[in-house]
């Protein structure tokens, strides 16, 4: 999870700095709600498949069927409720370290927050260099929010049962989808569009396509049962409640 996050946070940053339809690109994939809230689920997903084993259980003595039978029961419970658990763990850890080096690396930079002049002609990098700090106290607490939500979530759609399992894919499709409908609602075109506000437009409508599309195959991917009836409407309620999520933290993040 150290080096995923790494690299995600890493690969956001030359985003930002790569001009044209490259910087789009990597943007669209590693810069987005969908690509750090997949990242997070899929953090989830993984820490509830792994094998675990119960010490405890092991170092158990068994002289009959009954036993060895209770004992295999109670290491395959004990094991479930560790991945369970170590799920939002391990998705708020990917989070956290993505953004610490996401802005460690735009403060080391230092392009964005030193150049610039003040009203009165001072340099303006004290007043930007509080404006990144403020964006990263944010969007670290926001990290640990969204690792917690979406790790849980991931755990769930891995091991829950049915109806919880389709819940929760249906609500992680319409977070992620969520970002990029808010966009595309709000576009306004009064004219030719230019080449950034047209990145704009592809980078949200890939991350609801890629959305709309990674959701259902990870939800198929269950061998348990699932509901797709279920997993379509909650989508539906979660994207309108995802769009207006999304709206809040928008406003959020300007007045920061």
């Amino acid at each position: 999870m150290l080096v995923a996050g790494g690299l995600l946070g890493l690969f956001a940053f030359v985003g930002d700095e790569l001009p044209g339809v490259a910087g789009t690109i990597i943007l669209t994939l590693t810069s987005t709600g969908f690509a750090w809230g997949g990242a997070a689920l899929l953090a989830g997903y993984h820490t509830a498949s792994r094998a675990t084993s119960d010490r405890a259980a092991v170092g158990r003595a068994v002289t009959d069927r009954a036993t060895v039978g209770r004992a295999v029961t109670d290491r395959a419970t004990v094991g479930r409720a560790r991945r369970h658990a170590a799920a939002p763990v391990s998705a708020t850890v990917l989070l956290l370290v993505a953004t610490t080096v996401y802005y460690g690396l735009i403060v080391a930079h230092g392009r964005r927050w030193r150049l610039g002049e003040l009203e009165d002609g001072s340099s303006s990098a004290l007043v930007g260099l509080a404006s990144v700090g403020r964006a990263a106290a944010f969007w670290l607490a926001a990290s640990v929010a969204a690792g917690i939500v979406l790790g849980h979530l991931g755990a769930v759609v891995r091991r829950g049962s049915r109806v919880p399992a389709s819940i929760a894919a249906g609500v992680a499709l319409g977070l992620f989808a969520g970002q990029g409908l808010e966009f595309l609602l709000g576009v306004r075109v009064w004219g030719a569009l230019d080449a950034f506000f047209l990145g704009q437009i592809l980078s949200a409508a890939t991350g609801v396509l890629l959305s709309t599309a990674g959701l259902p195959l990870l939800l198929a991917l269950r061998r348990a049962p699932k509901s797709w009836p279920l997993f379509v409407t909650t989508s539906i309620l979660a994207a309108a409640a995802g769009v207006l999520l999304w709206r809040l933290l928008h406003a959020l993040t300007v007045a920061i």
